[in-house]
């Protein structure tokens, strides 16, 4: 964590609202563009190294690459994961964390026939990465992945 998460390192949190993400990574003195239509909550404004862009998270093209993209998008998840592929084939950040909503009834197999195959191709084409994936206990209806 700590060679991961370094002070004044850049990253964007697309889908930031209100803003958790922001905040968890403004704590390890993260400079973080937040980008979300909705309002952020006042404490995360209020560590000054979060600044927030009203816009679509799916348009955002960021100015300069950074080091981290967090992506938790409350959508479809293949259209996330596209989202996040075109990041990576920009080279947009060198880390990724992104979550995916899954739908309600066979999450099992959604995920065996349309995000394994992306997630594999994307390991296969970018091997820089490892590929870390958590179906968090608590939480049924998403999993979080992370490319490291």
């Amino acid at each position: 964590r700590h060679q991961l998460l370094k002070a004044h390192m850049q990253a964007v949190d697309l889908g930031a609202a209100p803003g958790g993400w922001s905040y968890a990574l403004s704590r390890y003195g993260l400079q973080v563009t937040a980008v979300d239509n909705g309002p952020l909550a006042k404490s995360v404004l209020e560590t000054n190294q979060v600044v927030h862009v009203r816009g679509d998270a799916f348009t955002f093209e960021p100015p300069f690459n950074v080091n981290w993209l967090v992506a938790d998008i409350a959508d479809k998840p293949l259209r996330v994961l596209a989202l996040v592929e075109r990041w990576i084939e920009h080279g947009w950040a060198d880390h990724y964390i992104f979550i995916l909503k899954l739908p309600m009834q066979k999450r099992q197999r959604f995920m065996a026939d349309s995000v394994w195959p992306i997630l594999n191709k994307i390991k296969t084409q970018h091997s820089q990465f490892c590929l870390w994936v958590k179906h968090l206990a608590y939480n049924r209806q998403e999993i979080t992945i992370a490319l490291i």
